[in-house]
């Protein structure tokens, strides 16, 4: 009764309070007083425990996993025979995955046929570039031979041949008028002498018309001897020079292009020869890839778990539609993906999805609660241990949460530990703060001040009854409720000038902070137009 009645005395002090300063109010800045004007209901400061938490949507993942890729060398045709199952139990080095390789044989049959072809054609080219090489030499010399016996035909027929060709035919020309001139004197001495005698006998007619004959005969060698030398001068030996300048002009230029080519073909069988070398060496390591390739025709389990199609993405098997259907028989695989994940049943953690705006909250260390889809009833507790910092490529947080199921338990409790199974859905309750012993007030007693209205302070009801402002840190928001942490931790913000004046005094320095059982001003509400 006495509680009442003074809670009543209280409230007829404050409404006449108020009603006084009800001029003054008008005068104020919204700043400054806020809530001084009019009636106003008071509420007090009170001390509460304080859990806020946040909810998350999670799901179990496993710690230790192995992926299955196919990595081929070379080989590119990789049709599945056959796969273990999704789900199934295998055992480290147990095969997994099985391919057609009957293609794959044929084709390192042919590519053994081809590799013995190469090493043929390379020895038969090495063999021929050695015969080559110690050829160039001799076919060089026998070109600079030939040139050099052209230059000494040439230089025979120029200061030999020619000159005595030329004397000689002179020389006939020059024998055969001498001999012509002996026969006529002879022939003009017989007629002399013949003539004194009135009568000429049968003998000496004879003999003068004998030499009338080799007269004659020698007049005629005479002129076939000037055709002769006029030919040989004229034809015969200006050919025969044309034909040694020629032949010199031949041997040189033979001699220029073996010393051109025969380099060119040595360098080019040398090409050949290295070309055949690579090509036999691509051939042989086409092979040898593709004998790696057989023997990955069989894929085996890196570990011992349980197989997963696909690859687990921030706890998601996304992909596990698309394998199943390349893991069929007959299916084309592609390389270089992951085909199967090996995970290992546990231990295992929980991944759950951090919406950006409850990213400042989640902290390693805090303690969560976690519910399997499908056991509502039943619960365990986890640990955050990780929170990643950058969005993934789904532009996606996450956390990472470690259970306590591996302690020691309830049976209830290892039961439900034995039923979780990677992938299963769960949902996260993360706590994010907790003040067992907290003050909070209404948030309609909290006002607004600064340029960005991030100033906050309330109007407590003092000794003589008036309200005074009382700057305040705020904390968690709960429902119409705020946490009170105490004065302001900053000494400045930007935007608070118009608080703090010049700045030489803090409004809040040597104020009385706000307290339990404090009573404070509750806003009232703006009337109705």
């Amino acid at each position: 009764m006495n509680a009442m009645y003074r809670i009543s005395c209280v409230a007829v002090l404050l409404a006449v309070s108020i009603a006084s300063h009800a001029s003054a109010q008008q005068e104020a800045t919204a700043q400054d007083e806020p809530a001084a004007s009019g009636e106003g209901k008071t509420a007090a400061v009170r001390r509460e425990a304080v859990v806020v938490s946040v909810k998350l949507e999670g799901i179990m993942e496993a710690t230790t996993t192995k992926v299955v890729r196919l990595v081929p060398d070379q080989w590119s045709s990789w049709i599945v025979d056959r796969a273990v199952l999704h789900g199934s139990n295998v055992r480290e080095g147990e095969p997994i995955i099985w391919f057609d390789r009957k293609n794959l044989d044929r084709k390192l049959a042919d590519l053994e046929a081809e590799r013995g072809l190469t090493r043929l054609a390379l020895q038969q080219a090495e063999e021929e570039l050695a015969l080559l090489a110690r050829s160039v030499p001799i076919d060089l010399a026998k070109a600079h031979r030939a040139k050099k016996l052209a230059e000494e035909d040439m230089h025979l027929f120029l200061k030999v041949e020619k000159p005595a060709a030329i004397r000689n035919a002179e020389f006939s020309v020059e024998s055969s008028e001498n001999y012509l001139a002996y026969e006529k004197e002879e022939l003009r001495q017989l007629e002399k002498m013949y003539k004194a005698d009135d009568l000429t006998e049968e003998t000496e007619e004879i003999i003068l018309r004998r030499g009338r004959d080799s007269v004659k005969r020698s007049e005629f060698s005479l002129r076939k001897t000037k055709e002769k030398t006029k030919q040989t001068l004229e034809v015969t030996l200006p050919r025969k020079e044309i034909e040694q300048r020629q032949l010199l002009d031949t041997a040189s230029l033979a001699l220029a292009a073996t010393q051109i080519d025969l380099p060119l073909k040595l360098g080019k069988a040398k090409l050949a020869a290295t070309k055949l070398k690579y090509d036999f060496a691509k051939a042989e390591r086409a092979l040898s890839r593709l004998v790696k390739d057989r023997e990955k025709q069989i894929i085996k389990s890196p570990a011992s778990g349980v197989v997963y199609y696909g690859q687990c993405d921030d706890g998601k098997w996304s992909t596990a539609a698309t394998i199943a259907k390349m893991l069929r028989p007959g299916g084309a695989v592609t390389p270089h993906i992951v085909l199967m994940t090996i995970v290992e049943p546990r231990p295992l953690v929980v991944r759950a999805t951090v919406p950006a705006k409850d990213l400042g909250a989640i902290r390693d260390g805090q303690r969560a609660k976690v519910t399997p889809t499908g056991f509502a009833d039943d619960a365990f507790y986890a640990t955050v241990r990780r929170v990643s910092s950058l969005e993934n490529h789904a532009g996606v947080l996450h956390c990472v949460l470690t259970p306590d199921l591996q302690r020691p338990g309830t049976s209830k409790k290892q039961q439900l530990a034995s039923a979780l199974k990677v992938g299963m859905k769960c949902g996260v309750e993360v706590v994010v703060h907790t003040n067992r012993r907290a003050l909070v007030v209404s948030q309609k007693t909290v006002h607004d001040a600064g340029v960005w209205k991030d100033a906050h302070y309330v109007l407590r009801i003092g000794k003589d009854e008036k309200p005074e402002k009382v700057w305040v840190e705020l904390g968690r928001k709960l429902g119409d409720n705020v946490e009170i942490l105490g004065p302001p931790r900053d000494r400045f913000r930007p935007g608070w000038e118009p608080i703090l004046g010049d700045g030489k005094k803090l409004p809040w320095k040597g104020q009385r902070p706000l307290a339990e059982g404090d009573a404070v001003l509750v806003e009232k509400p703006q009337p109705k137009s």
